[in-house]
């Protein structure tokens, strides 16, 4: 196995340990939606690529007409021309498995407009910045701080 695939497969084993969960009030019932992301890198766009799944406590997979309900509203306006293009679903690279993932087509651009970014830490923190809080994924406040020199 090469170097790549050797440490794309540790950082798989660390990121199915990190997973996010959050619970969305309705009518008086409370409702746990677990999020595992994911972060590879696309060759063919040159950028990373977000990866996530969202499913219930009791393990159901969300349809993605309910994961573009828990977009917030602050995004929604913007990225409805884009709805079906911006959040799609495909086969994930490593697992083979169907995962949601946010499409890099936009993401050289997004990058672009971002001060230059010499650490590649920091530009995945500045992505994540931008792109995460999209489908719930918010970094706190430490990651920022690596980026401050």
């Amino acid at each position: 196995m090469n170097d790549d695939v050797i440490r794309n497969t540790e950082l798989m084993e660390e990121q199915e340990e990190d997973t996010a969960a959050f619970q969305v009030r309705g009518n008086s019932d409370v409702e746990v939606v677990t999020y595992e992301y994911h972060i590879l890198y696309s060759p063919s766009y040159g950028v990373p690529v977000l990866y996530f799944n969202a499913h219930t406590q009791g393990g159901k997979l969300l349809a993605l007409e309910e994961i573009w309900k828990r977009v917030p509203d602050a995004y929604k306006e913007r990225l409805s021309e884009e709805r079906w293009t911006f959040i799609t679903q495909q086969e994930h690279p490593l697992l083979g498995r169907p995962f949601y993932y946010l499409h890099p087509c936009h993401t050289a651009d997004l990058m672009k407009n971002s001060p230059v970014l010499t650490d590649k830490r920091h530009y995945i923190v500045s992505w994540l910045s931008a792109v995460g809080p999209v489908v719930g994924l918010k970094l706190p406040l430490e990651y920022g701080k690596l980026c401050v020199s």
